[in-house]
């Protein structure tokens, strides 16, 4: 027996049906083929510790009705630099910087799931921006989103090596673009 769900996606109401007749059989397909998704994980936790409400019951369907998403592998990059250029950004508030048309870097605040990670969006606000992925700070290393294209690739290491010299592994004030 199938039943109809109703989630709401980015501020839109979507109905689907359920492949699984109960909340026991998506949560096991969660455990099984959804274990690189956080929320699906997250999910998994609240069910064995607690219960679920019947919002998080219908995501839980949601996420074990569709493909697991395939977890593309880290692009180990060495973008450092924009760390850096973040935290020695003067100003208030999170640090924000235009890459290129449509590609900003913001560094995550202390309440983030990645404090001092570098999340790398279209710049649209919270909830309607596309994003692009993260950067690890420490090693530069980039966990791409499903939105990452080549062209933003390259617009990130164009920012990261710009007044860079061959040697010159750290950044100094002087070779801030602001």
């Amino acid at each position: 027996m199938t039943k109809e769900f109703t989630v709401t996606v980015k501020g839109e109401e979507v109905t689907f049906t359920s492949s699984f007749s109960t909340l026991d059989l998506a949560i096991e397909c969660l455990r099984k083929n959804h274990a690189g998704n956080q929320f699906a994980r997250e999910l998994v936790e609240k069910f064995d510790k607690y219960s679920l409400s019947d919002k998080q019951a219908a995501w839980a369907h949601k996420l074990a009705s569709e493909e697991p998403r395939q977890q593309r592998a880290p692009l180990e990059l060495g973008l450092t630099n924009i760390a850096a250029m973040l935290r020695h950004k003067p100003g208030k508030g999170r640090p924000k910087l235009q890459v290129a048309e449509s590609v900003y870097v913001t560094l995550n605040s202390d309440k983030s799931s990645r404090p001092g990670h570098v999340s790398i969006t279209d710049g649209g606000p919270y909830g309607e921006s596309v994003y692009f992925g993260r950067i690890d700070p420490d090693t530069g290393t980039v966990y791409a989103g499903r939105d990452f294209t080549d062209e933003v690739q390259q617009a990130l290491v164009a920012f990261n090596n710009q007044g860079q010299e061959e040697n010159n592994d750290i950044i100094s004030d002087e070779d801030l673009p602001f």
